[in-house]
């Protein structure tokens, strides 16, 4: 199961100005994502949502440039230990921590999701720290949220501490989307002080 980027840039703008682009990766060096712009969360505890998958580092088989896309692969196999025993799966979640953050602004990322029942692609920002504490109390935006059960719909989600989908008082919407894992899409978030 593949889930392919072609792009992601992130513009920020004044009042009353037009937006400028501040940080965007375009996938052109193939390889390893570039480790000026990408970290790797790496780990198999369940990551939050008792994921069955383990998140690996540099391991091309999970994710990989390559013609102008970044391809991040969840694989079937049973090589790591994850937080319930042998994993059975791996993958990789790339990050920006410790690297870039930003408050406010346009990002648009053009994607490809991967099919199937099990699946679970999103595209999101955490907090850079965690001033009012651990998931979700610090606050989540989900730019692009998908679950392969559920296929032609995407979600766009706030997770806070009053409003998380552990708590079943998630806000947020979701969007028929013409074949999200055949055709590209561009997913975007206009994000201001006062409104997503």
């Amino acid at each position: 199961r593949h889930a392919i980027l072609s792009m992601l840039c992130l513009f920020a703008s004044a009042q009353g100005r037009d937006s400028i682009l501040v940080w965007h990766d375009e996938f052109d060096v193939p390889g390893q994502p570039d480790p000026m712009r990408w970290t790797w969360d790496e780990g198999g505890s369940g990551m939050g949502n008792e994921e069955a998958q383990f998140y690996t580092r540099n391991r091309p088989a999970n994710a990989r440039v390559e013609d102008g896309q970044l391809v991040i692969t969840a694989r079937r196999e049973d090589t790591l230990t994850c937080w319930y025993g042998p994993c059975k799966f791996t993958s990789a979640r790339l990050v920006t921590r410790g690297i870039a953050s930003w408050l406010y602004g346009r990002v648009d990322v053009r994607a490809k999701l991967p099919r199937g029942t099990g699946t679970w692609p999103a595209i999101w920002m955490l907090a850079e720290r965690s001033p009012y504490g651990s998931w979700p109390a610090s606050g989540e935006i989900d730019i692009m949220e998908a679950v392969g059960h559920e296929p032609g719909k995407v979600f766009a989600n706030v997770h806070t501490k009053a409003y998380n989908h552990v708590d079943g008082t998630s806000e947020g919407a979701a969007t028929a989307v013409a074949d999200p894992v055949a055709n590209w899409h561009v997913y975007s978030l206009e994000w201001g002080p006062d409104s997503l």
